[in-house]
């Protein structure tokens, strides 16, 4: 195997599993790298990227591709993570309100919409002390999504790489997918 063809094969399964960043700054000592001029390491970088992010989106939950990918592919990585929270958001609205009759927004509604004591949206069996740490734990991370994520990028231009684009874009497909599976179980559950 030629070096080019076993960089790409490694930096195409990296990101997913998270040793980008340690596997890039070896590459970068290897004499044949470090004799590329910068446009061509960018344009190396971006070519190899471009290939491995075109096949990621298998995994991502279809709401996330609708609202994420057209921005993701056009460099406007943090409106991709905006526009995410945003589909997140706006779907535990709908489902709020129609439980609860109130209209929240954020942090607070997933907060109260999540809650293991009296939750309008039951992600796990809380008659259970393991239910009730899955259901507190997908309320933190459906609020703390919100104050990290969806908050910062509505108020400041941030400037955020692909890499941390495409964590965040999965974890906005998790929550997706545990919305969606709430949606989609019978209405005696709901």
């Amino acid at each position: 195997m030629e070096p080019l063809e076993w960089i790409v094969a490694i930096i195409c399964i990296a990101p997913m599993v998270g040793f980008f960043s340690l596997v890039m700054p070896s590459l970068q000592k290897r004499p044949w790298y470090q004799n590329l001029s910068k446009k061509a390491k960018d344009g190396w970088i971006v070519a190899v990227n471009t290939v491995h992010y075109k096949t990621i989106w298998r995994w991502v939950n279809p709401r996330i591709i609708q609202t994420s990918k057209k921005r993701f592919e056009t460099g406007h990585y943090a409106d991709a993570i905006e526009a995410a929270c945003k589909e997140i958001n706006s779907v535990v609205q709908n489902i709020y309100y129609e439980k609860a009759g109130k209209e929240l927004d954020g942090r607070e509604l997933m907060l109260k919409a999540f809650s293991p004591e009296k939750p309008a949206i039951m992600l796990a069996d809380i008659h259970n002390k393991s239910g009730q740490s899955k259901q507190e734990g997908y309320m933190f991370l459906f609020a703390g999504t919100m104050s990290a994520f969806r908050n910062p990028m509505a108020h400041k231009n941030l400037d955020i790489s692909a890499v941390d684009t495409l964590k965040f874009i999965f974890l906005s497909s998790l929550l997706m997918d545990q919305l969606d599976e709430y949606i989609n179980q019978s209405p005696i559950q709901n």
